[in-house]
């Protein structure tokens, strides 16, 4: 097994450290729209599209705290060493993505831009069938180009794509909890079941391919899918 064969799976870490939320949150309220990062207009500005559900907010880009967040966040910041050490290993980019309280139903499906696919809910009361799941009809052991040219583009809540499986999968997330997700093998999106809930979802990014991915984080996806085997999707082929 390799972390291509995985679409999701809990990882085997520690739970994040509890936090002040109100001070999160006002965090995010006082710097969201003031920050600009160059390639995602979306963390600066409030999406007004119905299906974009995140305001995106980014603690760590480029390989540098942003915001003051590891100064004000410390425990949160140190926390991210779980995955390995920040300074060898490339986590260039985190994110924050609190899903908007006034969204309801199914986001734009698509595939993230970074392949490790290490991701963290931070907070998340809203969990039961609320990640799906599309996967590729191929086992690609690379992106796609045509599926990376039209992640944007599929904003139905249904997935209809020739080189995406028919199928829809829907898992049940955990609070506070890490896990993986496959950017190359699927395709994702979020539901709210429960509208108004708080889901604050952080992604542990890295522009660095998946073939170069550090052995200890490999380990621990494969592991983490072995022992919670009952809540991991694995890629198969599409049935007739």
């Amino acid at each position: 097994m390799e972390p291509l064969d995985i679409l999701y799976t809990p990882l085997d870490v520690p739970p994040p450290p509890k936090i002040d939320f109100n001070k999160l949150y006002q965090w995010i309220k006082d710097n969201h729209t003031k920050q600009y990062i160059d390639i995602r207009p979306d963390a600066s500005l409030k999406v007004p599209n119905k299906i974009y559900p995140w305001n995106i907010i980014y603690p760590r880009y480029k390989n540098v705290w942003c915001l003051n967040f590891n100064k004000k966040f410390p425990e949160l910041a140190n926390y991210f060493s779980v995955f390995g050490d920040v300074k060898t290993i490339p986590f260039g980019t985190i994110a924050i993505l609190p899903v908007k309280t006034e969204f309801d139903g199914i986001g734009f499906w698509h595939s993230d831009p970074d392949d490790y696919g290490l991701r963290l809910y931070l907070e998340n009361n809203d969990t039961v069938n609320s990640l799906g799941l599309a996967p590729t009809v191929l086992p690609y052991n690379e992106r796609n180009t045509e599926l990376s040219q039209i992640g944007k583009k599929l904003h139905d809540t249904k997935v209809t794509h020739p080189l995406l499986q028919k199928q829809q999968i829907y898992v049940t997330t955990t609070n506070r909890h890490a896990f993986f997700i496959n950017n190359i093998r699927a395709f994702h999106t979020v539901k709210t079941n429960i509208k108004g809930s708080s889901r604050m979802a952080i992604i542990i990014g890295s522009v660095q391919p998946m073939r170069t991915m550090p052995l200890q984080i490999k380990q621990l996806i494969i592991n983490s899918a072995l022992k919670y085997k009952d809540e991991a999707v694995l890629w198969t082929p599409e049935q007739s």
